[in-house]
């Protein structure tokens, strides 16, 4: 959750303070890609959402579904890791979660799944 987030970072700045160290922290929100886990809605939420569609259940939006939400590619993640280790650069993107169904919806029906949705208030 955030306060662990937080007090990881915090940790950083204070090592970096007393000691010296060099330190960065890597929020890695919404990582997906080959093996992720979806066993549950705790571990991602596209995970859980292509779980459903497997499934054959039906996906809810709270809300409107313009929430944003970064999502981060595996790969991109052991670029970040590398990257974050010889440099001070970063940068994220959020997507609004009806994109992300969207696309989801798209793959899906390559594949002859079909997409129950279901976005509160419409």
């Amino acid at each position: 959750n955030g306060i662990n987030k937080m007090a990881g970072e915090w940790y950083h700045v204070l090592y970096n303070n007393v000691y010296g160290v060099r330190a960065c922290s890597l929020r890695l929100t919404n990582t997906y890609g080959p093996r992720m886990l979806v066993k549950n809605n705790r571990q991602t939420f596209i995970g859980w959402f292509i779980k459903q569609v497997i499934d054959n259940e039906e996906i809810q939006i709270f809300g409107d579904g313009s929430q944003l939400r970064d999502l981060t590619y595996i790969d991109d993640v052991c670029d970040a890791f590398l990257l974050a280790g010889a440099s001070d650069v970063s940068n994220g993107h959020p997507f609004p979660n009806v994109h992300i169904i969207k696309d989801i919806n798209f793959a899906t029906t390559k594949c002859g799944l079909s997409l129950r949705l279901d976005i509160e208030g419409q």
